[in-house]
Protein backbone atom coordinates (compact mmCIF):
# COMPACT_ATOMS: atom_id res chain seq x y z
CA UNK A 1 0.00 0.00 0.00
CA UNK A 2 1.47 3.43 -1.19
CA UNK A 3 1.52 5.86 1.50
CA UNK A 4 -1.10 8.59 0.86
CA UNK A 5 0.45 11.70 -1.23
CA UNK A 6 0.67 15.02 0.83
CA UNK A 7 -2.30 17.59 0.25
CA UNK A 8 -1.55 21.05 -0.93
CA UNK A 9 -3.33 23.75 -1.55
CA UNK A 10 -3.12 26.83 -3.97
CA UNK A 11 -5.11 29.73 -3.31
CA UNK A 12 -5.37 32.60 -6.51
CA UNK A 13 -7.92 34.10 -7.49
CA UNK A 14 -6.74 34.04 -11.42
CA UNK A 15 -5.45 31.00 -12.52
CA UNK A 16 -5.46 31.68 -16.50
CA UNK A 17 -2.16 32.63 -18.18
CA UNK A 18 -3.02 35.98 -18.20
CA UNK A 19 -0.06 37.20 -16.35
CA UNK A 20 3.10 36.64 -13.44
CA UNK A 21 1.11 35.68 -11.23
CA UNK A 22 -1.10 33.40 -12.66
CA UNK A 23 2.11 31.45 -14.57
CA UNK A 24 3.57 31.07 -10.81
CA UNK A 25 0.73 29.84 -9.87
CA UNK A 26 1.11 26.65 -12.17
CA UNK A 27 5.10 26.41 -11.96
CA UNK A 28 4.11 26.11 -7.92
CA UNK A 29 1.59 23.61 -8.52
CA UNK A 30 3.66 21.74 -11.34
CA UNK A 31 6.79 21.55 -9.09
CA UNK A 32 4.30 20.07 -6.21
CA UNK A 33 2.64 17.01 -8.67
CA UNK A 34 6.08 16.35 -10.16
CA UNK A 35 7.12 15.17 -6.74
CA UNK A 36 3.60 13.40 -6.21
CA UNK A 37 1.83 15.59 -4.05
CA UNK A 38 -1.87 16.41 -4.31
CA UNK A 39 -2.65 19.96 -5.50
CA UNK A 40 -6.06 21.72 -4.83
CA UNK A 41 -6.08 24.87 -6.77
CA UNK A 42 -8.44 27.42 -5.22
CA UNK A 43 -9.92 30.23 -7.38
CA UNK A 44 -12.34 32.39 -8.46
CA UNK A 45 -12.56 31.54 -11.98
CA UNK A 46 -15.13 29.42 -13.18
CA UNK A 47 -13.13 27.80 -16.24
CA UNK A 48 -9.66 26.75 -16.86
CA UNK A 49 -7.97 26.52 -19.90
CA UNK A 50 -5.88 23.83 -19.44
CA UNK A 51 -6.15 20.13 -19.34
CA UNK A 52 -6.26 19.02 -15.36
CA UNK A 53 -3.54 15.92 -14.64
CA UNK A 54 -3.80 13.11 -12.25
CA UNK A 55 -3.16 14.50 -8.51
CA UNK A 56 -4.32 17.87 -9.58
CA UNK A 57 -8.14 19.26 -9.10
CA UNK A 58 -9.91 22.83 -9.40
CA UNK A 59 -12.04 24.31 -6.91
CA UNK A 60 -13.60 27.51 -8.62
CA UNK A 61 -15.07 29.33 -5.91
CA UNK A 62 -17.66 32.08 -7.39
CA UNK A 63 -17.16 35.64 -5.81
CA UNK A 64 -20.60 37.16 -7.06
CA UNK A 65 -20.41 40.31 -5.28
CA UNK A 66 -20.27 43.78 -7.96
CA UNK A 67 -17.63 45.22 -5.89
CA UNK A 68 -13.77 44.27 -5.79
CA UNK A 69 -13.66 44.71 -1.85
CA UNK A 70 -16.36 42.63 -1.60
CA UNK A 71 -14.78 39.38 -3.91
CA UNK A 72 -11.92 39.63 -2.37
CA UNK A 73 -13.79 39.47 0.99
CA UNK A 74 -15.75 36.50 -0.75
CA UNK A 75 -12.82 34.75 -1.98
CA UNK A 76 -10.50 34.84 1.08
CA UNK A 77 -13.76 33.54 3.45
CA UNK A 78 -14.73 30.79 1.22
CA UNK A 79 -10.56 29.58 0.88
CA UNK A 80 -10.53 29.53 4.73
CA UNK A 81 -14.33 27.43 4.84
CA UNK A 82 -12.79 24.89 2.19
CA UNK A 83 -9.21 24.47 4.30
CA UNK A 84 -11.63 23.87 7.18
CA UNK A 85 -13.46 20.97 5.58
CA UNK A 86 -10.99 19.88 3.91
CA UNK A 87 -7.45 20.07 6.05
CA UNK A 88 -5.05 19.83 3.78
CA UNK A 89 -1.16 19.52 4.90
CA UNK A 90 0.19 23.28 3.25
CA UNK A 91 -1.89 25.73 2.24
CA UNK A 92 0.22 28.22 -0.18
CA UNK A 93 -1.37 31.52 -0.89
CA UNK A 94 -0.61 33.43 -4.36
CA UNK A 95 -2.72 35.92 -4.11
CA UNK A 96 -4.14 38.15 -1.12
CA UNK A 97 -5.44 35.92 1.00
CA UNK A 98 -5.49 35.63 4.96
CA UNK A 99 -4.72 32.16 6.21
CA UNK A 100 -2.27 30.18 4.76
CA UNK A 101 0.71 28.13 6.28
CA UNK A 102 3.04 29.46 2.52
CA UNK A 103 2.90 32.86 0.97
CA UNK A 104 4.29 33.72 -2.38
CA UNK A 105 3.97 37.96 -1.57
CA UNK A 106 4.89 39.04 -5.51
CA UNK A 107 2.74 42.21 -4.82
CA UNK A 108 4.52 44.00 -2.36
CA UNK A 109 2.84 45.43 0.52
CA UNK A 110 0.33 47.75 -0.17
CA UNK A 111 1.35 50.32 2.65
CA UNK A 112 4.41 50.93 1.17
CA UNK A 113 2.54 51.44 -2.18
CA UNK A 114 0.09 53.93 -0.83
CA UNK A 115 2.74 55.37 0.67
CA UNK A 116 4.56 55.79 -2.29
CA UNK A 117 1.34 57.44 -3.83
CA UNK A 118 1.36 60.15 -1.42
CA UNK A 119 4.91 60.84 -2.40
CA UNK A 120 4.98 60.44 -6.09
CA UNK A 121 1.08 61.39 -7.55
CA UNK A 122 0.07 63.54 -4.60
CA UNK A 123 -2.78 60.90 -3.51
CA UNK A 124 -4.26 61.91 -0.36
CA UNK A 125 -4.32 60.07 2.57
CA UNK A 126 -7.67 61.22 3.08
CA UNK A 127 -9.05 59.31 -0.32
CA UNK A 128 -6.80 56.31 0.27
CA UNK A 129 -8.90 55.63 3.49
CA UNK A 130 -12.22 55.99 2.36
CA UNK A 131 -11.64 53.40 -0.98
CA UNK A 132 -13.03 50.13 0.82
CA UNK A 133 -10.85 47.84 -1.51
CA UNK A 134 -7.63 49.71 0.47
CA UNK A 135 -9.03 49.00 3.77
CA UNK A 136 -9.50 45.65 2.68
CA UNK A 137 -6.41 44.70 1.25
CA UNK A 138 -4.45 46.06 4.07
CA UNK A 139 -6.31 44.55 6.94
CA UNK A 140 -5.85 41.26 4.77
CA UNK A 141 -2.45 41.88 4.46
CA UNK A 142 -2.01 42.33 8.01
CA UNK A 143 -3.95 39.45 9.04
CA UNK A 144 -1.76 36.88 6.23
CA UNK A 145 1.84 38.39 7.80
CA UNK A 146 0.98 38.37 11.20
CA UNK A 147 -0.79 34.85 10.71
CA UNK A 148 0.28 32.65 13.48
CA UNK A 149 0.01 29.52 11.27
CA UNK A 150 2.27 30.71 8.94
CA UNK A 151 5.64 28.91 7.96
CA UNK A 152 7.31 30.11 4.95
CA UNK A 153 7.63 33.64 3.47
CA UNK A 154 8.52 33.95 -0.01
CA UNK A 155 9.57 37.42 -1.55
CA UNK A 156 10.48 37.92 -5.26
CA UNK A 157 12.88 40.84 -4.05
CA UNK A 158 14.93 42.93 -1.31
CA UNK A 159 12.23 45.79 -1.90
CA UNK A 160 9.16 43.35 -0.69
CA UNK A 161 11.19 41.70 2.35
CA UNK A 162 12.53 45.11 3.64
CA UNK A 163 8.54 46.66 3.08
CA UNK A 164 7.16 43.18 5.21
CA UNK A 165 9.67 43.88 7.97
CA UNK A 166 9.16 47.46 7.77
CA UNK A 167 5.89 47.33 8.57
CA UNK A 168 5.01 43.68 9.71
Amino acid sequence: MSPKPIQVCLQSRHISNRGGLEKWTRRIADGFIRRGAEVHMLTSDSSFDQTLRPLEHLHPLSTPAQFSHRKMLQFDRKCKLWQKQNRPDLTFGLDRTSSQTHIRAGNGVHRAYLERRYECENYSPFKAALNPLNKTILKMEQKAFENPDLKVLFTNSYMVRNEILKYY
